[in-house]
């Protein structure tokens, strides 16, 4: 009797029974929400190999990644990546972390940007969410990048297809544009279809959860999907909640493919030591009010952008193909009027620079910070003041003689460097800091690090300078720190800076030698320059 019955209700109403849409039944019913700070102890859970403590001295470049990319950055306007990929791992096993499905039994706000009711469904989904800076995660978005088809909407919808034959379920990023400063999206991608001889990528929104009335209609009216052009063009559109974001091979913004295989496990930070040079991502970071990376180029005269443009110079023969700007997943628009613009942007290079790396930058309205970490070294120069173009050059990048040289073309009162050379993972570091350096426009200063990374090398080409010189030596995790001040470098002088003995940091052992030096003129033209490269 009972089977009569179930048979007389499917064939009375079969759509109560099957018609559940994907963000009714497979979807947060919570509203994606911002996190200004996420703790060290969920980036120790988003990625392995963290160390237990945020310790500067055992673990620096694991700290100065937390403090740059992760803990105010990635998830400050949102956690869409997370949210999206942490649902795809609970339908994928059944459950994540401690959460079982059903998904919308997690309850959560809906309207004030408070997140999940519980705490700890919080934490996982902050852990996921940093899976966009895994290694493998960029890996693979390089690889695309390298191939052209960052914006290809026709290349994105086979990828879907393709995962989806695979039974590896996927998320899809989208940016505004190229430009880091203007945020992006990822969203779950469950289904493709060819409507009016238009493709198209059916969705599940973290920004409209279904559980809001006013953006279940969204779902229900069968918006949820980007629209792919099937001619040509290989375009895309989607409608961002307030605007159209879009994007094309020739122009606009990204669209990428990611399978839950490769962001959904938990793996290596960019960060990680130890591994074989071809593995290793160099990262460059910038800070300030408006600052940003305008053009990176290699020894090679190779490029990261189209000069002129944000696009990714792909063509072989000038573009650096292994090098990218990072787009945070988490929703941020570009600075609104009265909001700060104080931000900090990344860029990732695949492999080791090595040679010399040019970088132009835009200084904004009080000075940048700009970064570089390759290998075992960290590069770091502070321009305090100062607006408009500047143009740095990075030496020796993750090897044991860094160096930089200084052109202080956006006119900055003052600079700060420091150098910072892992001997022995987790065990020996020295660094090497030069504060209150002031550099006269256009009057070149290189700063290197030599002699096996025991001593500093500092060439001036204008009247003379002055600084304070500060260095540490780093043994298990307990520091030696000398520091003296008003250090003379006369002009169109080498100064050499070497203490006697580096395991007794005293200023009584510090030797300062310095002698007439003439730089070559090549060494101080741009780097495009001496390839010839246009």
């Amino acid at each position: 009797f009972l089977f009569l019955v179930i048979l007389l209700v499917l064939g009375l109403f079969p759509q109560t029974i099957f018609s559940q849409h994907y963000a009714e039944k497979k979807a947060w019913y919570i509203d994606n929400w911002p996190d200004s700070v996420l703790s060290w102890e969920i980036y120790r859970t988003s990625f392995i190999g963290i160390p237990p403590t945020r310790d500067p001295y055992s673990s620096g470049f694991d700290v100065l990644f937390y403090d740059l990319a992760f803990k105010s950055e990635i998830s400050k306007k949102g956690n869409c990546f997370g949210m999206s990929v942490m649902s795809l791992l609970m339908l994928s096993k059944g459950g994540y972390y401690g959460f079982c499905l059903p998904i919308p039994q997690y309850s959560g706000d809906l309207y004030s940007d408070l997140g999940p009711s519980d705490p700890n469904l919080r934490k996982a989904i902050n852990a996921i969410h940093g899976h966009q800076l895994s290694l493998p995660a960029l890996k693979f978005m390089l690889d695309i990048i390298a191939r052209g088809k960052q914006r290809d909407g026709i290349y994105a919808y086979n990828q879907f297809l393709y995962y989806k034959s695979k039974d590896d379920p996927t998320v899809i990023s989208v940016t505004k544009s190229t430009s880091p400063a203007d945020g992006g999206h990822t969203m779950v991608a469950y289904d493709a279809k060819i409507v009016d001889g238009y493709r198209r990528i059916y969705l599940y929104d973290p920004n409209r959860s279904w559980a809001d009335p006013a953006k279940r209609t969204w779902y229900t009216s069968g918006k949820n999907y980007i629209t792919i052009d099937s001619t040509a063009s290989h375009g895309w559109t989607f409608h961002h909640g307030t605007d159209w974001w879009s994007g094309d091979p020739g122009g606009g913004g990204n669209i990428m493919i990611f399978p839950l295989s490769i962001v959904g496990p938990t793996a290596r930070s960019p960060m990680s030591l130890g591994l074989s040079v071809s593995d290793i991502l160099a990262q460059f970071f910038v800070t300030g009010d408006n600052s940003e990376i305008e053009q990176i180029t290699n020894a090679e005269g190779k490029r990261m952008y189209i000069p002129g443009t944000t696009d990714i110079d792909t063509n072989p023969a000038t573009g650096l193909l292994n090098t990218m700007p990072w787009i945070p997943s988490d929703d941020a628009p570009a600075p609104q009027p009265g909001e700060s613009s104080e931000r900090t942007l990344v860029y990732f290079m695949l492999g080791n620079p090595r040679g010399a790396v040019d970088i132009d930058l835009r200084n904004g309205k009080t000075g940048y910070q700009l970064g570089m970490v390759g290998g075992t070294s960290y590069i770091s120069l502070r321009a305090i003041g100062g607006a408009g173009k500047d143009l740095v050059t990075l030496e020796g990048a993750g090897t044991t003689k860094p160096g930089i040289i200084i052109r202080n073309q956006s006119n900055a009162s003052r600079y700060e460097v420091q150098f910072t050379q892992i001997l022995q993972p987790n065990k020996r570091s020295r660094i090497f800091r030069v504060k209150n350096l002031q550099v006269q426009p256009e009057k070149p200063v290189i700063i290197q690090v030599t002699r096996n990374q025991r001593a500093l090398e500092i060439n001036t080409t204008q009247t003379g300078l002055t600084y304070d010189l500060e260095l540490v030596n780093v043994v298990q995790r307990q520091p030696t720190i000398l520091k003296r001040k008003n250090v003379r470098v006369e002009a169109g002088h080498r100064q050499i800076i070497e203490p006697k003995n580096w395991r007794s940091l005293s200023p009584q052992m510090l030797q300062i030698r310095q002698a007439p030096v003439k730089i070559a003129p090549k060494r101080l033209q741009r780097l495009s320059k001496q390839r010839m490269i246009k």
